[in-house]
């Protein structure tokens, strides 16, 4: 129990001040004096006392003091007396309650607001001290609870909605973690696919019967071996090697020649030079090589025979023996078409029209690529 005030030092209105050893504190005294007297201070070293906070009587240092405040309180028992000194308290009283305007306006109200913490505080003063322990443990579960149910929020929002799929939150977490999902995820996907291309293959007709075009070999066979019967091997021979050296195309410019030999007036004379052909041994073998004979064999194996192969191909478009598809078999005959048109030996435009090489470069590559499908 406190007993007296041994040293008020440089706090508030106590410059150096103490309680005479004859009137010690007792189980009731009273105080009294006028305002200003130091009544208000005394209080606050109770509550600095009780609350170990050096605040309340550093705050009351009294003005123009050369050094801080120092406080000593003696007291009954053996352990040494209340100190202050330096702004801290050698050690506390927790026990000691002050029931003053500051506890009334920190535990009920004060002025004309009742407050919430007027309310607690009133609170807190009915359950005791014990019950004020209990309900701040409470308090502080309540807020590592609010915690807690905010860290689960946050990672439940952190998972996508379209990965829970059909599952709840808690039923996402609870599932097994999948070893080497990734191959899993790489198997599936294959399985899936194949599984995908079986309904197309069952959906897909049947590879039809390759069936050969009926062509007439007998036919062909007897075109390819005729010869030109009124020319003999040798003859055809110098002509064929005269043809040769005059280039390409010799043999078409030696021809056209020979149609204007036999519309000249004079039909012994050469249309180039004028000079007499009849003693020229070779235009005999020219009017033989180029005769009737070689305008039917050469009409028989020339571009129109194959147009019987044409007909048969348009014939069977989007049939089981089909031989080219519509597609191929309209680029076949744009490109015979085209041959057709500029063939030096059957359209004389040949001569007369000019030609594109970017055209015939483009024919060539189409032709090319026709060939390799």
């Amino acid at each position: 129990m406190l007993r007296r005030f041994q040293l008020l030092e440089n706090v508030g209105q106590f410059q150096s001040a103490s309680s005479p050893g004859n009137s010690p504190l007792r189980h009731y005294v009273l105080v009294y004096a006028e305002n200003g007297r130091g009544k208000t201070t005394l209080s606050a070293i109770f509550h600095s006392l009780a609350s170990s906070d050096p605040i309340k009587v550093i705050e009351r240092r009294r003005l123009g003091s050369a050094t801080p405040p120092q406080v000593v309180l003696a007291h009954d028992g053996a352990p040494p007396p209340f100190l202050f000194q330096n702004g801290v308290w050698n050690r506390s009283l927790p026990d000691l309650l002050i029931y003053d305007d500051h506890f009334v306006n920190e535990n009920v109200y004060s002025g004309l607001n009742v407050e919430a913490d007027h309310r607690q505080k009133l609170h807190e003063l009915v359950i005791g001290a014990n019950g004020v322990a209990l309900n701040r443990q409470l308090q502080d579960y309540v807020r590592q609870i609010e915690t807690h149910i905010a860290e689960i929020r946050t990672r439940e929002q952190a998972i996508p909605i379209r990965e829970l799929g059909q599952y709840d939150v808690a039923t996402f977490c609870d599932l097994p973690l999948e070893p080497d999902v990734a191959t899993q995820i790489q198997s599936t996907t294959r399985l899936l696919t194949a599984a995908r291309e079986q309904n197309n293959i069952q959906r897909t007709a049947l590879f039809s019967e390759i069936v050969f075009p009926d062509f007439d070999t007998a036919s062909v066979e007897h075109t390819l071996g005729q010869t030109l019967d009124a020319l003999n091997a040798a003859a055809a021979a110098h002509v064929q090697a005269h043809f040769r050296s005059l280039g390409e195309g010799g043999e078409a410019w030696v021809r056209e020649g020979m149609g204007r030999v036999a519309h000249a007036e004079n039909t012994n004379a050469c249309p180039f030079c004028v000079q007499d052909l009849g003693g020229s041994a070779v235009i005999e073998q020219y009017r033989i090589y180029f005769g009737n004979e070689y305008a039917a064999l050469r009409e028989a194996i020339s571009p129109r025979a194959f147009s019987n192969f044409m007909g048969i191909c348009q014939q069977r478009l989007g049939t089981a023996n089909e031989i080219l598809i519509a597609q191929d078999y309209n680029e076949l005959f744009e490109l015979v078409e085209y041959g057709n048109r500029f063939h030096h030996e059957t359209n004389g435009a040949w001569e007369t029209e000019p030609i594109n090489d970017a055209q015939l470069a483009a024919y060539v590559t189409r032709v090319l690529d026709f060939a390799s499908r």
